[in-house]
């Protein structure tokens, strides 16, 4: 089970303590509005620990948390009705698999997310975007800045389309209008950009700017994504504009 979540309730606030090793998702509000998670310290040891995740939620706030977890840090789901108007912002986070990430389930799509100012030492990946080819849905209005990025091991930021799909792949996630700025990543051990849509629904509307990779170790990879701009992204020193 979750260790704390709030299911169809409003006005909540989760402010100050400490959780620690909860047996699946940490924090997992659902269905619910008015969400403010403040100055939380979360810790967890396990497969699919994630720590914070606001679940078809609608206006909610996630700032000053340290969150250390063997899965997402933190994620952003819609599991059939939509998540809407998130802010995450001021945070520290260390994961074993991805930082901060919206999906895999989103059914319900996400839109208006703003997430600021924020910290990542460690994942497998920093920002992951992540669908099956069953679940449907958009995600769109994202915008990212500032962003801090110690390491990461196989991508800075990645789409991920064919995350566990099982049902015949006839429902790919729309991904559009993503906004980022502002973000230095020491070291990738993988790709810088791992951006793969499908051919029947192109990844469309990316938007980099002013976005420093110092040290990489593998090429970016773009595959069935449309009207992408990158403005003053370097990858090991280099102008990055492919």
């Amino acid at each position: 089970p979750s260790l704390i979540e709030f299911y169809e309730c409003e006005n909540i606030l989760l402010s100050g303590f400490t959780v620690k090793n909860s047996p699946f998702w940490t924090v997992h509000p659902v269905f619910s509005k008015n969400v403010i998670i403040s100055n939380l310290k979360v810790f967890g040891e396990a497969l699919n620990d994630d720590g914070v995740d606001p679940d078809s939620c609608e206006d909610v706030l996630i700032e000053g948390c340290t969150v250390q977890t063997h899965d997402d840090a933190i994620s952003v789901k819609a599991d059939r009705s939509g998540s809407r108007n998130i802010i995450i912002r001021n945070n520290n986070l260390l994961s074993g698999v991805n930082a901060l990430c919206i999906g895999s389930e989103m059914s319900g799509g996400v839109e208006y997310m703003f997430v600021e100012d924020n910290k990542i030492a460690d994942g497998k990946h920093a920002l992951n975007f992540k669908c099956n080819l069953d679940r449907g849905g958009q995600v769109q209005n994202i915008f990212i800045r500032n962003i801090e990025i110690e390491s990461c091991q196989e991508a800075m930021f990645i789409f991920r389309m064919d995350y566990h799909g099982y049902r015949g792949n006839n429902y790919p996630t729309q991904f559009n209008d993503f906004y980022v700025s502002d973000i230095v990543c020491k070291e990738v051990l993988g790709k810088p950009f791992k951006i793969v849509g499908v051919e029947e629904k192109p990844i469309n509307r990316l938007f980099f700017n002013n976005i420093q990779v110092v040290n990489s170790t593998d090429s970016s990879e773009l595959k069935f994504a449309e009207e992408l701009l990158f403005s003053d992204v370097f990858i090991n020193g280099n102008s990055y504009n492919p």
